[in-house]
């Protein structure tokens, strides 16, 4: 995501805090499918540069600070302007993630979450 060592060290911490933030603010259902989304696209940014590596880590670092805050709510629902904003991947990506969130059945104890 980063080609320099200090920006690497700060990605990695975001990385770090927001998963450690998921097992005190989401329910373990939520907790898995926010873990994988995270680490999904994480990895899928990891060679991003400049102008994108700005508006990843604002956008991390605004959910995290949403979690912190959240007070036992999970969740909230896009306003319209949000919607807007999106370009058709993230689009697509939401509806991809409200169909996982709405029909993801809970994870046994063996099985595990994708990826770990």
């Amino acid at each position: 995501m980063a080609s320099h060592v200090v920006r690497a060290s700060v990605v990695k911490r975001l990385y770090k805090d927001i998963l450690r933030q998921h097992r005190f603010a989401l329910p373990p259902k939520h907790r898995e499918l926010g873990d994988r989304y995270v680490r999904s696209e994480f990895k899928a940014h990891k060679e991003a540069t400049g102008d994108q590596v700005a508006q990843f880590m604002h956008a991390w670092r605004s959910y995290l600070e949403q979690l912190r805050n959240q007070g036992g709510q999970v969740g909230r629902s896009l306003s319209a302007a949000d919607v807007s904003h999106l370009n058709d991947e993230q689009r697509k990506q939401l509806v991809r993630l409200k169909q996982q969130a709405s029909s993801s059945p809970p994870s046994s104890a063996s099985g595990g979450a994708q990826g770990r």
